[in-house]
């Protein structure tokens, strides 16, 4: 095992690369993750292991950006929520042609950009390229490949 150090939005690019990422609004398959994919069981194993860091550290970025969201948006009803734009105006068809970037949604991202260039330790499995030669995935795993040990 080795611990590397990640910022929190390379932990959480890793989980997606990993789990996979569905599109909330459809529940279309955007990603599919790494788990799907035909592997060796101890791969898997030691993948299950970074899964489990990931989550937790993207547990605690969503409560964060859910408490950022109340904290710089607006409530309609139960919801809170941040528009991209404000002053929107529209054309007879509906369709936007000039608009305000929300100064409320600048601070926000700004605010989370902030959280996710902070940096976590993860522990990792020394994996190399030969412990995924077999793949053949769509997707590229960025995030993994750059932790790869190029010593195989």
């Amino acid at each position: 095992m080795k611990t590397v150090t990640l910022s929190l939005g390379k932990v959480l690019d890793l989980d997606a690369e990993l789990n996979g990422v569905k599109n909330s609004q459809t529940g279309e398959q955007l990603v599919e993750g790494l788990l799907f994919q035909e592997l060796p069981l101890t791969v898997k194993y030691h993948l299950e292991k970074v899964v489990k860091q990931t989550a937790e550290q993207k547990t605690i970025v969503d409560k964060l950006r859910e408490d950022l969201i109340k904290k710089h948006g607006t409530q309609d009803g139960e919801n809170f929520s941040i528009p991209l734009y404000v002053n929107e105006v529209k054309d007879e068809d509906g369709k936007i042609i000039s608009a305000d970037m929300n100064p409320a949604y600048v601070t926000f991202n700004n605010e989370f950009v902030k959280l996710l260039e902070q940096s976590v330790d993860i522990k990792i499995k020394e994996f190399t390229i030969e412990d995924f030669k077999d793949i053949k995935s769509k997707d590229y795993p960025k995030v993994l490949l750059s932790l790869l040990d190029d010593e195989a």
